[in-house]
């Protein structure tokens, strides 16, 4: 069978060639196609567990996010299990406390980083000289260690020559008014800022707190998504105790948990996210688009070949039908041959890329014979010898 349709192919080789040489580029940029849409999916992936999803608590038209106030019931929200703790990462806490006494221009302000506190940024124009051996990281330890403005009156400690501060808190809502007092290294300075804060770790304001016998009230929160696959579940979570944020700061009815309404919302940073997974779903979407465009070329060129071919050889069909050869074997001829053709091309442009996808090449080899079956049944059922006649 094959040596028949190969001796066939023979005597009108050029055809033959040609849908070899077709199938072989249509295999080639459909190979393309898909290794480059993997190439974007695996981008995509990629960029879409890299890029960090930011969120804080803000008023509720998400103007500011600072000097908030925050209950300790809705700042224990993302410590809690049962609240947004699997969803946290890299979580910022700020909270404050007015000093007394011979400091009682300053404020403590007790932090999990920096980054929370734009008076200690750098490109506002402060300088932070921390002593040996210390930094940022003292903000997330427990030890009672502070920052303080340059300006600062300091003590010295004859015994290790260490710098501190003393501080004193007072708590008016308590009746007798309740008196603490703390002692903070001092293992940095800084210039810049208004001057009247002193930083130390959160852990040291939470103690603050506990002392006095004060409800915890935290100015601001900010966190990092832990999984971006996570971030519509986020969503949805948060409205038990969060607002989202609306332009003109309205009050939202809360529900569920009785209270009035809610008085903080939780804004979301997921722009970048949202922007450049945009851009890569539009590529994606784009090489599906082109791999469409790939197969219907694929129908179209089978259907042509199947329309030149037969028209070619119309008088060999005549022949054929004339010796009682029936329709459905000068179609298995004719397929036969186009098979052998479009298999060797598919076989050679896909190895472009190992035969891969094996499922999007055999569908362009079944596309091709749609089209090629098409424009044989159109001519088979047609008098041949009559427009052999007519073309003579």
């Amino acid at each position: 069978m094959i040596l028949h349709t190969l001796r066939r192919l023979r005597r009108t080789p050029a055809p033959a060639l040609g849908v070899l040489f077709f199938a072989a580029i249509l295999s080639v940029v459909l190979c393309g196609l898909q290794k480059a849409n993997d190439a974007e999916l695996e981008k995509y992936n990629d960029t879409y567990h890299t890029i960090p999803v930011q969120f804080s608590v803000t008023n509720l038209s998400a103007t500011t996010s600072s000097n908030l106030d925050i209950p300790a019931i809705i700042a224990d929200v993302f410590m809690q299990k049962e609240g947004l703790a699997k969803y946290v990462s890299d979580l910022q806490r700020v909270c404050k406390h007015a000093v007394a006494g011979i400091n009682s221009n300053y404020t403590l302000v007790g932090i999990t980083s920096t980054a929370l506190s734009n008076e200690l940024w750098p490109e506002n124009g402060t300088y932070i000289l921390w002593n040996e051996g210390y930094g940022e990281n003292i903000f997330s330890s427990n030890d009672p260690v502070c920052l303080v403005p340059n300006s600062m009156m300091v003590f010295t400690d004859e015994e290790t020559g260490e710098s501190y501060v003393e501080l004193d808190f007072e708590c008016w809502k308590n009746h007798p008014m309740t008196e603490y007092s703390c002692k903070l290294k001092v293992v940095g300075t800084y210039m810049g800022g208004d001057g009247k804060s002193i930083y130390c770790p959160y852990a040291i304001g939470e103690q603050v707190y506990a002392e006095l016998g004060e409800f915890m009230s935290v100015q601001a929160i900010r966190a990092t998504l832990r999984n971006n696959d996570d971030l519509e579940e986020l969503r949805t979570v948060s409205r038990r105790w969060f607002a989202e944020p609306n332009p003109l700061g309205e009050k939202t009815p809360w529900g569920e948990y009785g209270y009035e309404y809610y008085l903080y919302a939780l804004d979301i940073n997921d722009d970048l996210l949202q922007r450049s997974s945009v851009t890569l779903q539009n590529s994606i979407s784009t090489n599906r688009i082109c791999t469409v465009i790939v197969l219907c070329l694929s129908a179209a060129a089978g259907f042509l070949i199947g329309f030149l071919m037969v028209r070619n050889r119309k008088k060999e069909i005549a022949l054929m039908r004339t010796m009682g050869t029936p329709n459905r074997s000068i179609y298995g001829c004719f397929v036969s041959e186009q098979m052998l053709c479009v298999a060797l091309g598919i076989a050679l442009g896909g190895s472009y890329n190992a035969w891969q996808p094996a499922d999007r090449l055999g569908i362009l080899a079944v596309i091709y014979f749609v089209g090629l079956t098409v424009a044989l049944q159109i001519f088979l059922h047609k008098n041949l010898l009559t427009t052999i006649k007519e073309d003579e």
